[in-house]
């Protein structure tokens, strides 16, 4: 490195000045418009058709907000030359070099915690709805809790890996760690968020799987919850390019993608989070058949509000499972008639019939 800070001038790429940037762009602000029109539909659907918002909503509030703060700094960074070769930005303007990888830096709190927080609401979701056993409860929260101590540490060893910090971007004087310290980290990292991912997409269809009922519905149902595991195949491919971290020389072209998956794994769980509320404006909108084919079993609803009048929270064809002393149960709609629904080890079933009337908005 010379003196002035500045790389040396590295052999002209290949496949010549190619700059992925608009592309970058794009990308993650269209998924970015997806998930806050998800996101809206949610807020309109609990606020409006169910009256159930809760601190999940809020949850997911802030990782919207988090993600709007990401795109915002990947913007400014393809600005100075995100996904584009780094010899090239030495030919026109080294400054550019240094640019790119301080908004980078700074963006890592943000996309770290932008793919951590909307796990939180994803797991108040599933004890909400499927209302799991202790043991279950403490696992789903132990996930959280590791991996948001775990990405603090990343959070707080990206800055602390130059002394002073300023040098991680500038690259004059100063020390830094050796890069495959923070890789290694942000691999670990990476590799609990889509163990987490998979662990919360999972349980839910372990619940269903056991119930008897048309197996086109289970199905479904189990699509719906195991949404999620698209998600955790997001992080893996984000994992599997943090190792460019400590390796990699040409970092203002080899991080776009890996900008871009931490982007889409954002979105995705936000929206995985989102779903399961969009039932009821969804059968507003379609009408039955969007209720009949996507059934669920475990959406808890409020049978009524202080006047009376009985909303349905987010309940769906099947009603909702309950908690008793002798078990659970699940209570049968007038849409499946008679059908026995029974769920595992040893839980009772019943074969009631049970119909809610809903006020017409």
């Amino acid at each position: 490195m010379s003196s002035s800070g500045i790389p040396p001038l590295p052999p002209p790429p290949t496949d010549g000045d190619v700059n992925h940037g608009m592309e970058l762009n794009v990308i993650i602000w269209i998924f970015t418009a997806i998930t806050t029109l998800i996101y809206a539909s949610r807020l309109y659907s609990r606020r409006f058709l169910t009256r159930n918002l809760g601190w999940d909503d809020a949850v997911l509030g802030l990782s919207m907000i988090l993600l709007y703060i990401q795109c915002a700094m990947v913007s400014i960074s393809v600005h100075y030359g995100l996904a584009r070769h780094q010899y090239y930005l030495l030919i026109t303007n080294p400054v550019n070099i240094s640019n790119v990888i301080k908004w980078q830096l700074f963006s890592e709190p943000v996309a770290i915690l932008g793919g951590t927080v909307p796990k939180i609401a994803v797991t108040m979701l599933i004890t909400k709805l499927i209302m799991p056993d202790k043991m279950v409860v403490a696992y789903l929260w132990s996930l959280n809790i590791i991996l948001n101590a775990f990405s603090i540490v990343c959070i707080v060893t990206s800055f602390v890996q130059c002394t002073p910090a300023s040098t991680y971007w500038t690259r004059v004087g100063g020390t830094c760690w050796d890069p495959h310290i923070v890789a290694n980290l942000a691999i670990t990292q990476g590799a609990l968020s889509a163990f987490t991912d998979f662990s919360l997409a999972i349980y839910p269809i372990t619940v269903l799987w056991n119930l008897q009922m048309a197996f086109q519905k289970k199905i479904l149902v189990c699509c719906l919850m195991g949404f999620g595991s698209i998600a955790g195949i997001a992080a893996i491919v984000r994992t599997t390019k943090l190792s460019k971290l400590g390796t990699g020389t040409d970092l203002t072209w080899e991080l776009w993608t890996l900008v871009l998956w931490v982007a889409i794994e954002c979105c995705i769980i936000i929206t995985c989070a989102c779903i399961p509320s969009l039932r009821p404006l969804g059968k507003k909108i379609t009408g039955s058949p969007f209720g009949s084919s996507f059934p669920t079993i475990f959406s808890r609803g409020r049978s009524a509000n202080k006047s009376g009048k009985s909303y349905g929270s987010e309940s769906m064809t099947l009603g909702s499972l309950k908690s008793q002393k002798e078990g659970r149960f699940v209570k049968i709609s007038a849409a499946d008639g008679d059908s026995q629904v029974s769920l595992a080890r040893g839980i009772r079933a019943t074969t009631s019939v049970a119909t809610e009337s809903q006020p017409r908005r």
